[in-house]
């Protein structure tokens, strides 16, 4: 007993140095690349500076990548492209405090996409914070930039109570994947989804729970409020529309009346 009781001590005592080991290689990593954008953003202001005070163009700035290309090597990060952008990077932020602060935790690639790709300082600073908050890859931060998820979302606005019931990936994910609005025309629906009875007797062990969808013909805020307030389970509000007639399209595919009607009429 006393030989099982050391081991386990032993497996948590390890489990523990794991833990603190790769907290300290993510926060080495996280100060060393504050200290690339620090460095980025001093540059661009140096050229920034230079420019205003000795009236520098495009030339000088083309012969200063190749002198720190010779001193520190091809793919140091120095190419006249990125030291523009160094520049460019400096301008965008210098009058925004907040956002030179936080910019400066994100990765370069992180940053070069949303300087280059939003024009707006509010969408860069949506993609800014979101990027921070739910770790994005820069894959995922492409599609959300690509998808135009700072439009959608000030004019989608979703409701739903994933951020108080889901981990924050999973809370995001669910809100990405839940629509504002379902057309449930011709699926014949009669009766609840019930989110117990899924998890209960679907769900398999290795699965997360369900995400549960409120229907609705509309979406009144205090009603929708109180309905999820005190679930303990994922859910989210969205209205439904049904198709008044069957689109021209599908008619070809499907029986008309006459022709269900015989097949109930040979059954009796």
């Amino acid at each position: 007993m006393h030989s099982v009781s050391q081991q386990a001590q032993y497996r948590t005592f390890v489990t523990q140095i794991k833990q603190e080991i790769r907290s300290a290689k993510s926060k080495a990593v996280r100060s060393v690349n504050r200290q690339l954008i620090d460095l980025y953003f001093t540059i661009g202001q140096q050229i920034v500076a230079k420019q205003e005070e000795l009236g520098w163009g495009r030339s000088v700035v083309e012969q200063m990548a190749k002198d720190l290309q010779e001193e520190f090597g091809k793919r140091s990060g120095f190419s006249s492209a990125n030291l523009w952008r160094m520049r460019n990077f400096y301008l965008a932020y210098a009058d925004l405090p907040n956002l030179a602060q936080a910019v400066r935790d994100l990765p370069w690639s992180h940053n070069i996409l949303i300087l280059e790709k939003c024009k707006d300082p509010d969408e860069r600073k949506y993609y800014i914070i979101n990027a921070l908050e739910y770790g994005w890859s820069c894959n995922v931060l492409t599609h959300h930039i690509q998808n135009d998820l700072y439009h959608r979302d000030k004019v989608d606005h979703k409701q739903n109570n994933f951020t108080q019931t889901l981990p924050k990936a999973s809370s995001e994910m669910a809100d990405e994947m839940m629509k504002s609005e379902y057309n449930l025309a011709f699926l014949g629906i009669s009766k609840e989804f019930y989110l117990n009875l899924v998890n209960g007797t679907v769900k398999m062990p290795h699965e997360n729970s369900a995400i549960g969808i409120i229907l609705c013909s509309d979406k009144d805020e205090i009603e929708v409020e109180y309905a999820i307030q005190n679930m303990n389970q994922p859910l989210g509000v969205s209205t439904y529309t049904i198709e008044p007639k069957l689109p021209s399209e599908l008619e070809q595919y499907l029986p008309n009346s006459e022709e269900i009607k015989k097949v109930f009429q040979n059954e009796k």
